[in-house]
């Protein structure tokens, strides 16, 4: 659990020793220290943002297994010659600790709650403050209120978007100007799904687990359906798409907790074939993307062809006639009426 709580803090610190002798290697070429400590803060806060992101479920499921112990019943019998009380508490993640030894009480269980504050409580709240302290800039209010084309096509909203801040660009780029906090919830959902229910699980039983799951499921879907914060559209759909499988896999998982042994198979089935009948609409939304993005780039690329052919053929006009025609368009001038 050591290794790999602290395994992360450790790449944080290399990041920033890092970044600090980039910056010392900035000023002495000549680099301003505005623009030196800006371009190496943009890259070195985004590189640890990502890695906060993806350790944060392993960390936190770690973390938590620290606090799920497994009961023996053990004969009485069995301690009479040795003076020692029967020990029935042992940790579930490892059977050879128990929960009851001084060992897990002092050491154990205290390094587990300062790790619960650290990824649980402290990622989620510490992407919370970043996104927060910086909301106007991230939803900025000439934004507010348009939709989704007026946003892409007026351009004082592209230049209040260009502005907000590049360091933290890793936390809002996938999500849309108003759905700038998403990833406050997908960080919940994520901590609720896989490190959350281990606990529940040790505590309430096997089925309270799955039902929290299906609580937990439903809310994301609606979440999802209601929000659409992705900016692309095909990801909205495919994020809905996978929560709905993951909804019907843990139907499936309460079915197996129920059904006799007799139709397990079936169920077994039945879990196959929802998990693989989401790998193709995935795809073929992911080749239709391509496809519109090459079509989009195709056209551009013609534009850009024919605006370079007509250029040329002006040029060519002008140089016969004399008179050459520039590519900037001439600024509209005030004419007087008296004149």
């Amino acid at each position: 659990m050591v290794v790999m709580t602290m395994s992360p803090v450790a790449a944080i610190m290399l990041i920033k020793a890092f970044a600090l002798a980039m910056y010392v290697s900035d000023r002495c070429k000549g680099i301003p220290t505005e623009e030196a400590a800006t371009s190496v803060r943009n890259g070195t806060t985004n590189l640890a943002l990502l890695i906060l992101y993806l350790v944060f479920p392993s960390c936190a499921t770690i973390v938590f297994s620290a606090f799920t112990c497994t009961s023996f019943e053990l004969p009485d019998t069995l301690f009479e010659d040795t003076g020692f009380e029967p020990t029935t508490s042992y940790l579930t993640a490892d059977l050879t600790i128990s929960c009851e030894s001084p060992y897990y009480e002092d050491y154990i269980q205290p390094y587990a709650i300062a790790m619960v504050l650290l990824y649980p409580v402290g990622v989620p709240l510490f992407f919370w403050v970043l996104l927060y302290t910086n909301r106007r800039q991230l939803y900025p209010d000439v934004v507010r209120g348009k939709t989704e084309e007026e946003i892409h096509d007026l351009p004082e909203c592209q230049d209040a978007l260009a502005l907000r801040p590049r360091s933290i660009r890793f936390l809002y780029f996938a999500y849309e100007p108003r759905c700038y906090w998403f990833e406050i919830f997908e960080c919940f959902r994520r901590l609720l799904l896989s490190s959350f229910l281990p606990v529940i699980g040790g505590w309430l039983g096997s089925t309270a687990q799955i039902a929290v799951a299906v609580c937990v499921s439903l809310v994301a879907i609606k979440t999802y359906g209601y929000y659409m914060p992705f900016d692309d559209v095909t990801d909205d759909y495919i994020a809905e798409i996978t929560q709905w499988q993951f909804f019907a896999i843990i139907q499936c998982a309460l079915l197996m907790q129920v059904a006799p042994a007799s139709q397990e198979d079936t169920i077994g089935l039945v879990f196959l074939a929802i998990a693989l009948v989401v790998v193709p609409l995935v795809f073929i939304m992911f080749a239709q993307d391509l496809l519109q993005l090459r079509s989009e780039l195709k056209k551009e690329a013609q534009v850009e062809f024919a605006t370079h052919e007509l250029f040329e053929e002006e040029e060519i006009q002008g140089s016969e006639t004399g008179h050459f025609v520039s590519m900037e368009q001439p600024k509209a001038s005030k004419i007087n009426p008296d004149s």
